[in-house]
C-alpha cells in the first residue's frame, strides 16, 4: 500500500512538472487537464500540499485565459497570495490586491528555490506595475488638472478686475480683510485632501515594483522561462517612469526571448504592449498578432493586457 502511495505522489510530482511546463508553453488546456489530474490524486492520497500546489497551477491557467471568477473561488482557498492579489486586482479591488501581495515572502533560495514559485513572482510583479501605472496616470491627471485650473482662475480673475474696475476690486479686498480679521474666511477655497494610500503612492510603488522585478531577474538565472516576463516587467517599469525608448527596447527583447524559447503567451503580452505604446508603423500589425495569439491559446477575454 505505502509503494503505491509513493508511487503515485511520484506520478503526480512529474504530471505538475509538465503541467507547469505546458503552461509556459501556451498549452492552457493540456495543463488545466494534467493538473485537474493531479488534484484528484493527490486529494484521494490526501496530500494536501500537493493539492495546494495543483490548485494554484490551475487557478494561473484560469487567470490567463481571463477566467477571473473561477480563478478567485480557488485561490481563495490556497496560499498563492500573489495569484490572489492578481485576481483581487482583475475584479476591482486594488486596495486588496495590494494588500494581499504584502503578503508573499520572498522565496527565492538560490538553485534550491522551487519552480512553480515562479508563477506568485510573476503575479506580485504585475499587480505592482499595475498599481504603479494607475498611480502615474492620477498624478499625471492631478498635474494636468492643477495647471488648467490654476490658469483658468488667473484668467478669470483679471477679467473681473478689468471689468468691474479698480474701485469694485478695491471694495472686494476690503471685505476679504474683514473676513481674515474675523477668522470667517468664507471665499478661500479648501486645500485639496492629497493623502493617498500606499496602494495609489507612485513613489512606494515604484520601489516595490523593482524590488520584485530584481527577485524575477534572480528566478531568471536558475529558471530561464522567466526571462521573457522580466525583460518585459522591466521595459514596462522603465516605460512607465520616463525612459521611454530604454522600456520599448527591452520589451522587443522580451518578445524575441519569448520567440526562442516558444513561449506564445509571453510573446503576445510583449507584442500586445508594443502595438499599444510604441506608436511606430509596425503596431496594427503588431496588434492584429497578439490578438491572433490570444484567440489561438483560447483567451477569449484578455481585457488585463
Amino acid at each position: 500500500m505505502s509503494d503505491d502511495l509513493g508511487s503515485k505522489g511520484q506520478w503526480e510530482e512529474a504530471m505538475s512538472q509538465l503541467a507547469h511546463l505546458e503552461f509556459y508553453r501556451g498549452n492552457f488546456e493540456v495543463s488545466r487537464k494534467l493538473y485537474d489530474q493531479c488534484v484528484i490524486s493527490a486529494d484521494e492520497r490526501k496530500d494536501t500540499k500537493m493539492v495546494n500546489r495543483c490548485k494554484a497551477g490551475l487557478a494561473a491557467v484560469l487567470l490567463a485565459t481571463g477566467e477571473v471568477e473561477s480563478a478567485l473561488k480557488i485561490l481563495e482557498i490556497t496560499n498563492s497570495y500573489g495569484q490572489l492579489a492578481l485576481a483581487l486586482l482583475r475584479t476591482g479591488k486594488p486596495a486588496e490586491a495590494y494588500e494581499m501581495a504584502q503578503k508573499v515572502k520572498d522565496r527565492f533560495k538560490g538553485r534550491r528555490t522551487k519552480y512553480y514559485v515562479l508563477k506568485g513572482f510573476v503575479s506580485v510583479a504585475e499587480v505592482i506595475l499595475s498599481l504603479l501605472e494607475a498611480a502615474v496616470e492620477k498624478q499625471q491627471e492631478l498635474k494636468y488638472s492643477s495647471s488648467t485650473g490654476a490658469a483658468a482662475e488667473r484668467q478669470l480673475r483679471l477679467s473681473a478686475t478689468q471689468s468691474s474696475g479698480r474701485f469694485f476690486s478695491a471694495m472686494d479686498e476690503n471685505r476679504r480683510a474683514s473676513r481674515r480679521q474675523s477668522g470667517n474666511v468664507i471665499d478661500e477655497p479648501d486645500e485639496p485632501d492629497t493623502k493617498m494610500e500606499d496602494f495609489e503612492d507612485a513613489d512606494t510603488l515604484q520601489a516595490l515594483a523593482q524590488e520584485w522585478i530584481d527577485k524575477l531577474a534572480q528566478f531568471s538565472s536558475v529558471y530561464a522561462l522567466a526571462h521573457p516576463r522580466m525583460l518585459l516587467f522591466k521595459g514596462q517599469m522603465k516605460f512607465l517612469t520616463g525612459e521611454k525608448g530604454t522600456g520599448i527596447n527591452l520589451v522587443r527583447k522580451s518578445q524575441a526571448a519569448a520567440q526562442k524559447m516558444n513561449m506564445p503567451y509571453d510573446e503576445a503580452l510583449a507584442k500586445h504592449f508594443l502595438a499599444t505604446h510604441a506608436d511606430t508603423h509596425e503596431s496594427p500589425k503588431l496588434l492584429v498578432e497578439a490578438q491572433e495569439f490570444f484567440s489561438r491559446l483560447g483567451i477569449n477575454q484578455h481585457s488585463h493586457v
